[in-house]
């Protein structure tokens, strides 16, 4: 037999990660936004930015 599953508290902790490259500012603001807006409330929202225009191919 299995013991029956308890029920948490709190829902699990997530990490909403947001890579971006060289991108500008008038599409990343409206992502992390939209993020924000979201009903799920144990989050965290992590941006990567590259923030190079330069494009790197295989091992150069």
């Amino acid at each position: 037999m299995y013991a029956p599953l308890k029920k948490k508290k709190t829902p699990p902790f997530i990490s909403i990660h947001i890579p971006i490259c060289d991108e500008p500012p008038e599409i990343v603001i409206p992502v992390i936004e939209s993020c924000l807006n979201q009903t799920y409330s144990n989050f965290e929202i992590i941006v990567f930015d590259n923030n190079s225009t330069q494009v790197l191919i295989g091992n150069q």
